[in-house]
């Protein structure tokens, strides 16, 4: 019974950490590829 607990538990919590990411995808969250190089060509 304890054990069903716990994979309850991690199935949510891995949930929660999936919405999250989600969000911030959907919020323009990630990596850029060109950010770099964009940054550099400020800087000169």
């Amino acid at each position: 019974m304890y054990k069903q607990a716990d994979i309850g538990y991690l199935q949510a919590r891995t949930q929660r950490l999936q919405d999250t990411v989600a969000l911030a995808l959907a919020l323009g969250a990630g990596w850029d590829a060109n950010a770099g190089q964009a940054q550099a060509r400020q800087l000169s």
